[in-house]
């Protein structure tokens, strides 16, 4: 039996306007073709239960959170996705900036918040106030019950761990990879595979963030990332602190109260390499 991987799905929602947004999800799954048939079967159903008819589903795209820049797609038209929660009489749609914001708890100590668009007119009030109908509760729960089942979707979490000062931290050519020295040599817990969050350096762009450790060598610390290239000087300092990344499992999502925020990034927007299956 195959191990199992995490998977990252994300579902890309847009108006008859063009203007998009994400929703985001973490899920356990045995490998990405079978991930991305669960992500449509887990979620479109009874999202889509709560999504307006001014509003579609046009993507949804799953990726192994090991591999980078490397994932499964499934498009939908604009008909395909539509939206089939019932139009309110006398009441308008919720513009794409309105949403309804949900409290994802993922056990005592883990929250998260969705901000959950496509929304019917007068389920929020112009002040917040979360008013919804005896069909919305419904479908809310079944919702929240798909979104619960096995495997449940997750949030990514991230702790850190105690500061280390490098000596001098060294940009590489192209400045894809660094080289953390510690002239008393490295923590002992600095080792392959581990990932770092460099924080303090000044004189130098793009290397504030995280790095993932490829090799440890006598006093220096090597270390990748695949987002941008670092450049600056050749030698400056920084800070060091191990990051651990894990992902916990949703326990329950609670509505809470109307918000209005900017939709971001529209939907299509070109994201890197991706392994395109339409279905």
């Amino acid at each position: 039996m195959p191990d199992p991987i995490t998977v990252k799905v994300d579902y890309f929602f847009e108006d008859i306007g063009n203007s998009g947004w994400t929703e985001t999800f973490y899920f356990t799954d045995t490998d990405i073709t079978v991930a991305r048939d669960r992500a449509e079967t887990k979620y479109v159903t009874q999202r889509l239960s709560l999504l307006t008819g001014s509003y579609s589903l046009r993507e949804l795209r799953v990726s192994d959170v090991a591999i980078l820049r490397d994932s499964l797609v499934k498009s939908y038209t604009f008909a395909q996705g539509l939206g089939n929660y019932p139009a309110v009489a006398g009441a308008r749609d919720e513009q794409p900036w309105d949403a309804l914001l949900v409290r994802i708890e993922a056990g005592a100590l883990n929250r998260r918040s969705l901000l959950m668009r496509g929304l019917p007119g007068g389920l929020v009030d112009p002040v917040g106030v979360y008013t919804p109908s005896a069909l919305w509760s419904r479908r809310f729960a079944a919702f929240r019950a798909s979104c619960l089942a096995a495997p449940p979707f997750q949030i990514r979490t991230q702790t850190s761990g105690p500061g280390f000062r490098a000596d001098n931290i060294n940009i590489g050519p192209g400045g894809w990879t660094i080289s953390l020295n510690f002239l008393a040599g490295p923590p002992p817990s600095f080792v392959a595979g581990r990932i770092v969050r460099i924080s303090g350096v000044k004189g130098a762009a793009f290397i504030n963030g995280l790095w993932k450790i490829y090799q440890v060598i006598g006093n220096a610390v090597l270390m990748e990332q695949k987002r941008r290239p670092a450049v600056g000087n050749v030698l400056i300092t920084g800070s060091a602190k191990l990051i651990t990344i894990g992902f916990s499992n949703f326990t329950n999502l609670i509505p809470e109260r109307g918000v209005k925020k900017s939709t971001g990034r529209p939907f299509d927007e070109p994201r890197g390499r991706r392994r395109v299956n339409q279905g």
